[in-house]
């Protein structure tokens, strides 16, 4: 491992677990100057070369682009995307992986940016952790017939059952001429598993995220759905709350529906260490 990979590696680790911390110990609060100075820093690192950064940009500038929208639709913090720009900035690919370095005829195909695995873990283990958390009491009120399930509910599962056995039956037949090894079907039924539940517990499971506050926060996430629609139509509510809306609504003597979504800094923290650690052949291990 050279130098630069090293400052590379150490940037990245130092601005998203510092970031980490926050958002585990300071109520989901990342201060501004702290997201500044990672970008800055991160973007100083290529200074001498930013041949890596624009080798894997097209593909990473369409990752941002889809990342920004789901900020703004209120499905991932201003932090969050902040920090993951940071880490693409700081290593946008980690060439040499500390723990394994082999190659695939997967991972030739396309070169992947940073992001992409990182995410794609982050998410899984978001995703886990969800279900650790709200598996149990959504199960149990299921058993009780709490919970009703929407027709669409089960049309979604079945049709994520169907599309699972294609898959499946896919990977099989590649596997004549491509490496597939049981850690890709373990990761394929994982993920299809996570799908499968909150496709069936979706609804429950956002309105047991839900939290009634008489003050709003910049940047929080309206649950417009636990609101009459009139109201929301009257004063143009939207999911993520700016500014301008923060003031509106602080001002009417009411609670307001905020979505309490997980920390998911700590998640995308475990997910560059993973990748530090084997690189893209985490996702394609053979």
């Amino acid at each position: 491992m050279d130098l630069l990979l090293i400052i590379r590696v150490l940037v990245a680790l130092a601005g998203t677990g510092i970031a980490a911390w926050y958002d585990i110990y300071n109520k989901k609060n990342v201060p501004d100057r702290l997201l500044y100075a990672f970008v800055a820093v991160a973007f100083i690192v290529n200074i001498t070369d930013f041949s890596l950064v624009i080798s894997r940009l097209p593909l990473a500038a369409l990752m941002i682009i889809a990342l920004y929208l789901m900020y703004r639709a209120g499905q991932l913090g201003g932090a969050d995307l902040f920090v993951l720009i940071g880490i693409y900035l700081a290593l946008p690919a980690m060439s040499s992986p500390l723990i394994f370095s082999g190659d695939t005829q997967i991972l030739g195909l396309v070169p992947l940016p940073s992001l992409f695995t990182i995410l794609a873990l982050s998410a899984v283990l978001c995703a886990l952790w969800l279900i650790i958390k709200l598996g149990p009491p959504l199960v149990k009120d299921t058993l009780k017939g709490k919970i009703k399930f929407k027709t669409m509910n089960f049309v979604i599962a079945f049709i994520m059952l169907v599309v699972y056995g294609f898959l499946l039956a896919t990977i099989m037949q590649l596997s004549t001429f491509l490496p597939i090894s049981p850690i890709h079907i373990a990761f394929l039924t994982l993920i299809v598993l996570l799908v499968f539940f909150f496709s069936l517990y979706k609804d429950a499971a956002m309105s047991r995220m839900v939290v009634w506050k008489k003050k709003v926060e910049l940047e929080e996430a309206l649950s417009l759905e636990s609101l009459p629609l009139a109201l929301v139509q009257k004063m143009h509510l939207e999911r993520l709350i700016t500014l301008q809306q923060m003031k509106k609504m602080n001002k009417l003597n009411r609670k307001w529906p905020v979505l309490d979504l997980p920390a998911f800094l700590p998640c995308i923290l475990i997910g560059l260490i993973t990748y530090i650690l084997f690189g893209d052949s985490i996702l394609f291990f053979v």
